[in-house]
């Protein structure tokens, strides 16, 4: 009991209870004023959380279907019975696999018995609604060519919407061949095209290049003493004598330099690099915002680690092939040559090459 000013005030604590609605234990909640919480854990309300998306998805599911089963005959003196798949079957499965899904959802226990035997029957619900639906169980083989059913539809239809919706705009257009080109050049090798995009967790169907410049150049990134500053040139064809400044070839203000005490030094160089190396010059408000963010960003990171603060000399092609084994291109031949890549080398003694992301410096 507290006194103040001469009266006697009694200071009762009073005890919330609740009943969590996903284990139904009585907990004691905290707080003593505002709405009692549903939950005793958070793990418990993201379960709760789960379970209804699930249960939701499920129900949408269940009522797109028709409600009645249509049933296919052989005409003819074949009787031999039509094995298909009916709505019906499929509607059966979808909810089937709800309550099992429920059913394991609600498991608390730790045995593994029990736990084994949850996700043996989850599992086999799951594939009696793949069965039901049509839908294949991929083998392990087939994986890379499935895994592009998606992307490349999705491409599809990107390129179907654009022609309908920007017949006239050069840069929608522009873009939907690329992704397109880059869904062929996905097809055409689909183990190569998953390995790599898994490796370096890079989203399917790489960016189509050589750009709107329709080409990939040949020539040569390389450092010059500039005064006192270290300047970056560019030699279009790797001859010397035909050099510029390589923030003047990417557009960059006039006066521009690449400060090298800056943090962001590697990135306007990376920049730079991808614009001239992958054919932009000519429209680089064209370029797909992949090559401006990560592939900008991861480039860059390379560039540090392997050109330092030395002199060196790179190839453009270097550039390209880095971006075409991380994956985040895909280089589409316009010339006669079946690779554009091939032969490219680089003139000068202080040539260096990038090694792939994680390599180490011998």
């Amino acid at each position: 009991m507290l006194v103040s000013f001469g009266r006697l005030v009694t200071v009762t604590n009073r005890e919330r209870t609740a009943i969590c609605k996903w284990c139904g234990t009585t907990f004691v909640a905290a707080g003593s004023r505002g709405r009692l919480p549903l939950y005793c854990k958070t793990s418990h309300r993201i379960r709760a959380y789960e379970q209804r998306k699930m249960a939701a998805a499920l129900a949408e599911a269940e009522q797109r279907s028709p409600a009645s089963a249509r049933t296919d005959r052989r005409s003819g003196n074949d009787r031999s019975p039509v094995v298909g798949v009916t709505i019906s079957e499929g509607a059966k499965a979808v909810r089937d696999l709800g309550t099992v899904a429920e059913q394991s959802a609600a498991v608390t226990t730790t045995k593994p018995s029990e736990l084994r035997r949850s996700v043996e029957v989850l599992a086999e619900a799951i594939r009696q609604v793949l069965a039901a639906t049509g839908l294949p169980e991929i083998a392990p083989a087939e994986v890379a060519k499935w895994s592009l059913v998606v992307p490349v539809s999705k491409a599809l239809r990107d390129a179907e919407a654009t022609v309908a919706d920007s017949p006239r705009v050069a840069r929608a257009l522009h873009a939907a061949r690329g992704q397109l080109l880059a869904a062929a050049a996905a097809l055409a090798d689909p183990q190569a095209h998953a390995e790599q995009a898994a490796a370096w967790g890079i989203p399917h169907l790489g960016i189509a290049v050589p750009g709107p410049d329709g080409l990939l150049p040949d020539g040569v990134f390389a450092t010059a003493a500039d005064g006192r500053y270290k300047n970056v040139l560019w030699a279009s064809s790797g001859d010397p004598l035909d050099e510029a400044p390589l923030a003047r070839i990417a557009g960059r203000p006039e006066g521009f330099r690449y400060r090298w005490q800056d943090a962001r030094v590697w990135e306007q160089l990376a920049h730079d690099m991808i614009v001239v190396g992958c054919g932009w010059r000519s429209r680089q408000e064209w370029l797909p915002s992949a090559l401006r963010g990560p592939a900008q960003a991861a480039l860059a990171r390379q560039l540090r680690q392997d050109l330092g603060s030395g002199d060196w000399a790179l190839h453009a092609r270097e550039i390209v092939r880095w971006l075409v084994r991380t994956r985040y291109v895909s280089v589409i031949s316009s010339g006669p040559e079946a690779d554009p890549l091939v032969g490219a080398s680089t003139i000068n003694p202080k040539s260096r090459q990038l090694r792939s992301p994680g390599a180490r410096r011998r």
